[in-house]
């Protein structure tokens, strides 16, 4: 199929939060005697403007005590509290670091759609360097249903505009755009933009007749990010991958290898064929990166070093630093 880009959700795709939110809203009802359980959470995972309005209705509070209760609870979980709260306890998805990277180094186009109010994305992204790093590629942000071009605001998921917005500022069809969404609000977001999307339902939705009806409608349908890294799926996503590559200076090193003659050379540094390296120090680097500088076909493109660092070379450097080896044969 060879897609030629990847939109991601942020909460219950690339981190997870749900649970740090739904504990925050549990405890902002708590005192009303209000009991907010994940059950419920399911039902606003995903989308925009549900607090409180929408959980009063879930919670099937009466009108005459939802005037008064909206009087005294905040009017959005924005507060800088609530960001506090919720980055001590947000952890990245696993699989997502490597996913994002391997397609940066491939120089896919990235993009993020995400229901998180920009206030609430800044502050977490303040508190959490990790979220810094990992969104660094994601170049392309469509956050709280506002339209990045103009500032208008959009209709959010699960209307289809905001994918269907992403997709133009990439310049592409969203038929040529791949969509990763957890959430039943989002799928289906995507699904009617034209999108071919993957869902990855996080465990506590797994199971939901209402959201297991969404998620059978999804073009893909994976258990973890992970899953991403078998050859096979992820080839007939976005073709074949190239018999080497090597991204260098990032938190990992990507290892793509496919051709059998690098099997014997790979092995010496503990390394199998399509795994990948973490922890290299930089000699380890530079003799993996020599390694592929003398493989046939292989050439430099500048990474994490820019343009200056490309024009500078690499042999002869103290630090593998600044490069992606890629041989594309």
């Amino acid at each position: 199929m060879d897609f030629k880009a990847v939109i991601f959700d942020l909460d219950g795709v690339l981190v997870d939060t749900e649970g740090a939110t739904c504990a925050w809203i549990a405890q902002l009802l708590q005192p009303h005697d209000l009991l907010w359980t994940s059950d419920l959470h399911r039902h606003i995972a995903g989308t925009v403007k549900f607090f409180p309005q929408r959980c009063l209705e879930l919670l099937e509070v009466s009108e005459v005590r939802r005037a008064e209760l909206l009087e005294v609870l905040p009017s959005r979980l924005t507060s800088p509290e609530y960001s506090k709260f919720v980055a001590e306890r947000m952890t990245i998805k696993a699989g997502a670091v490597a996913l994002v990277q391997r397609l940066r180094t491939l120089q896919i186009p990235l993009a993020l759609c995400t229901s998180r109010r920009s206030d609430g994305l800044e502050a977490l992204m303040e508190l959490r360097s990790d979220l810094t790093d990992l969104l660094e590629g994601l170049k392309v942000r469509v956050v709280g249903a506002i339209d990045p071009r103009n500032g208008q605001q959009m209709k959010g998921k699960p209307d289809p505009e905001v994918y269907q917005v992403c997709a133009e500022i990439l310049g592409l069809k969203a038929s040529e755009c791949v969509v990763f969404e957890d959430a039943p609000s989002g799928i289906c977001s995507a699904k009617a933009a034209g999108c071919f999307t993957i869902a990855v339902p996080e465990s506590w939705m797994v199971g939901d007749a209402a959201a297991e009806e969404v998620f059978a409608s999804a073009d893909l349908r994976l258990p973890s990010l992970e899953s991403l890294h078998e050859t096979e799926l992820w080839e007939s996503l976005f073709g074949h991958l190239p018999p080497l590559l090597l991204a260098l200076g990032n938190p990992t090193v990507d290892v793509i290898a496919v051709i059998e003659d690098l099997e014997a050379a790979l092995q010496n540094f503990g390394l199998s064929v399509g795994s990948e390296a973490t922890g290299f120090d930089d000699a380890q680097k530079l003799a993996l990166a020599e390694m592929a500088q003398h493989h046939a076909g292989a050439r430099t493109c500048a990474g994490g070093g820019g343009d200056e660092c490309a024009k500078s070379g690499f042999m002869g450097r103290t630090s593998a630093s600044c490069f992606h080896w890629c041989n594309r044969n």
